[in-house]
């Protein structure tokens, strides 16, 4: 079974939201959805999802094409801090 919990309040960034997942209604583990910075699908930060460390960040994505995209030249998808 899967609960998707929102912050619920108007405008709220995605990375936000929160996905619990169960079985049997046993809680099994917390998993963030947050938004591909490359082509802005959600995405789970499950376990094993695509993702990669930058400047002390880590960002996930729908697949390895948006990853490589995103390693190539990230300031060009994330404004610099």
């Amino acid at each position: 079974m899967i609960e998707e919990h929102s912050t619920g309040l108007p405008g709220a960034d995605l990375a936000g939201d929160i996905t619990r997942l169960t079985d049997g209604g046993a809680p099994q583990a917390d998993v963030r959805v947050v938004v591909d910075p490359v082509c802005k699908m959600k995405v789970r930060t499950e376990k094993d999802a695509i993702h990669a460390t930058v400047d002390g960040a880590d960002y996930y994505f729908c697949s390895e094409v948006c990853r490589d995209a995103f390693v190539k030249d990230p300031h060009h998808f994330v404004a610099a801090p």
